[in-house]
Formats: structure tokens, sequence, C-alpha cells
């Protein structure tokens, strides 16, 4: 707070500095106070502190601070006092004469395209030109509906007598179909060979209708190994698999099933065991049948030969089907005493078994076969 004694003192003088600068001859006596001066400091800014004597500028007109101040508008109290205020505005003075011409602007950009005029009125018909070519002659039309028959002509000459055709046979057995075979007919299957190669891997059985797959490769005659199947041929005579994987009862989850045939099927195969199709495909099929099986135990002992060969220099199998290893092969047919085994036959000595290697977890060789007809 400012002392109000001072601040009446630095009224009084400042009141007296107004007074000498109106020309007023009236004085008065003055304080024993400090004399401040009188110092222009611009236009009036509220953030401002203003002494004594301090000059602003407010709305046209001049003020002189009579006390210490801060954010006192001027004219508003006694802390301003003002020194002179805006005049009057004066009349307007007189028009000023016309200033020379200036020089021509720069030719403006050439306006936008107008609006196509509307179409004129048509001309007069000229006169007729001469007469043009002959046009190209028409399309055909269809043809009319058919005249009726003419009357039936005189027969003709006989021609010579054909050659004889094949006979049919007149000699087959109790059973046997007749069937063209090499050009020829003939009483099925007693006068068919009974083994017959096909050219794409398989045997047909003309005796039990039942197609077979042919093996590939050289035999080893000792006990398959897994590890030495071939890995890019599933026909290889030495490969060889487990029925089972799980070895519970009549799984049928075992290579023999989920390598060996879904290879030959295209990647299906059917699981008797779970009485399902298993499919994991597709790619194409064995010889274009995709319907191959593990042969049951009588499908399998039908192509055994007990021949003299038989568990002496070769398998106990007509030559017909070419390499076979002399070892036990699977039958699908499972052992009633105990679901776990599974028949097979050693090829070495023709004898069906069930014992030793019949269990399903345990590997043998393999042959698929489908029924043909």
């Amino acid at each position: 707070m400012i002392n109000s004694k001072r601040a009446s003192a630095s009224r009084a003088f400042a009141f007296s500095i107004l007074i000498s600068l109106a020309g007023a001859v009236i004085t008065t006596p003055a304080a024993a106070v400090s004399v401040p001066l009188l110092v222009f400091q611009g236009a009036w800014l509220k953030t401002n502190l203003y002494p004594p004597g301090a000059i602003v500028t407010y709305n046209g007109a001049s003020y002189v601070s009579l006390a210490l101040n801060s954010n006192v508008t001027p004219g508003t109290n006694n802390d301003w006092a003002i020194l002179d205020a805006q005049g009057a505005i004066g009349p307007q003075g007189l028009q000023g004469p016309v200033g020379p011409t200036g020089a021509q602007g720069p030719t403006g950009p050439v306006g936008a395209k107008g609006a196509t005029g509307a179409t004129g009125a048509a001309g007069a018909q000229g006169p007729v030109g001469p007469l043009g070519p002959t046009g190209a002659a028409g399309a055909i039309g269809p043809p009319g509906p058919q005249g009726l028959a003419g009357p039936v002509g005189p027969a003709g000459v006989m021609g010579p007598s054909g050659p004889a055709g094949p006979g049919l046979p007149t000699t087959c057995v109790v059973g046997d179909k007749v069937v063209y075979y090499n050009n020829a007919w003939t009483c099925s299957p007693s006068g068919l060979p009974r083994y017959v190669v096909n050219g794409d891997g398989t045997l047909t059985d003309n005796l039990t209708g039942l197609m077979w797959e042919l093996k590939t490769g050289t035999a080893v005659p000792s006990a398959c190994v897994p590890a030495n199947n071939s890995a890019t041929d599933v026909h290889d005579v030495n490969n060889c698999y487990s029925w089972s994987a799980s070895g519970a009862d009549i799984t049928a989850d075992g290579s023999l099933y989920t390598n060996f045939l879904q290879t030959l099927n295209g990647g299906d195969y059917f699981s008797f065991s779970v009485g399902l199709d298993v499919s994991n495909g597709p790619t194409p099929c064995f010889a274009n049948h995709c319907d191959w099986r593990i042969p049951t135990i009588q499908e399998l002992q039908s192509i055994v030969e007990l021949g003299p060969v038989c568990g002496n220099t070769g398998a106990c199998i007509d030559p017909a089907f070419g390499i076979t290893n002399a070892l036990p092969y699977w039958s699908s047919s499972s052992w009633a005493a105990n679901p776990a085994i599974a028949y097979y036959i050693g090829f070495g000595s023709g004898v069906v078994n069930q014992y030793g290697n019949g269990y399903k977890t345990n590997f043998g060789d393999a042959r698929a076969v489908r029924t043909a007809r």
C-alpha cells in the first residue's frame, strides 16, 4: 500500500504542473516532497506499473499519472489526469486534382469458347441421283418338305456269301460262361488259361475271377526288414508291413493299410475294423482300379501251388505271378480265438498259419487283390 499522505502530495504537485501547463497564474504551494519527472511511456498497458509523472496515451487522449498505479484505466478515477483530449474531426478538405491516366494494362486471356449456335434450317432437297447397281442375290430359302416316296424298285442280285464267322463252343462244362477271347468265342473259365498277365502290373485268375498285384524287384530270401522298404516302389517284393499299429484286437491301422493299400487306391482304403472308407488323397490308383484290398485267407490259399519248386528252390506259387518271396504273406482274416492274430500263408511251404508271425504288430509281406468279375 502507498502512504496516503505521500499520494495526496503527489496529486497536489501534479495538479500544479497541470495548471502551469494550462497557462494559469494560480500557484499551489508545493509540499515538502521530491519532484517527479514527467516521462512519456507510450500507450497505456494495464500490466505496467506507472509512477507519478508517467505520461501515456489512451483512446486518442494523453494522461499523466498522479499516483503510483497499475491496472487502473486512465480517466476512470483520480489516479490519472487528462492532459489533452482528441479534438473534433475537422471538415473534409477539397478534392485534389485528377491524376494522369495510367498506362494500359496487358491484354487479358482469351475468353472461353461460346456455346454452339442453333442448327440452321435444312436446305432445299437436291435432285434425284442416278439409279444404283443391282443388289446381290438373296440367300437360298429353306428346303421344302420331302416328297412322297417313290415306288419300290426291283430286288437286286444276291451277293456272294461272306466268310464263316467264329462259331459258339459246344463243349463247355457246367458253370462255364461263353466269352469272346483272342478273337474267338470260348468257354470261361474251362477254355481259358487260368492266369492271364494283363501287362499293367496285374494278373487275372480266370478260375476265381480275382485280379492280383504283381511284384517287382529281386527277392531276398530272408526275414523282411521294414527299414529296407523301397521309398519309391510300393510293389517291391521285399517291402513288408504291419497289420496293426496299436495291436488292439482287429484294428486295421498298420502300414499294411495306411501305407500299402492307401498308395494303391490313390489315398483311400477300406478299414473293415471300423467299417468305413478312409480317405487321404486323391492320387492316381494302381492300374486304374481303386478297390484293391488285402485277400482273405481263402483267396490267398487259392493261388498256392504245391509244385516241385515249393519249399525247395522257390515260392509255392504259379510262375505266372513272377517274382515272389518264399516268406509269410498277410491275409485280412483274423483268428477267432485271438483277434490280435491274423492268418497268413508262408509261401516257402504253402501252409496256412496263425502263430508266431501272425501277431498283427509283426511285419510280413503283402500282395493286393481285387474282384475282377
